[in-house]
């Protein structure tokens, strides 16, 4: 909405909301979870499952091991 109305536009924000779609949604999302690092997430997994945390930047060990423990506590 920001991009929309900075840009001159002289669109209303109805007219923004008539054309959002569930795509666009999806696309906000995906680009606001690319931005969130890694250290923001060991930060809020910490205390809850420090086991999760991933201790070298970019290895996927740890989450996979995680993936499998979260699995076989749910069976």
């Amino acid at each position: 909405m920001i991009t929309f109305s900075d840009g001159g536009s002289e669109h209303t924000v109805r007219e923004l909301w008539r054309g959002y779609n569930i795509m666009n949604a999806i696309d906000n999302l995906t680009e606001a979870w690319q931005e969130v690092k890694t250290s923001t997430m060991n930060g809020a997994w910490r205390k809850i499952y420090p086991e999760c945390i991933a201790i070298f930047p970019g290895s996927e060990e740890p989450i996979r091991n995680a993936h499998q423990e979260i699995a076989g506590l749910a069976h």
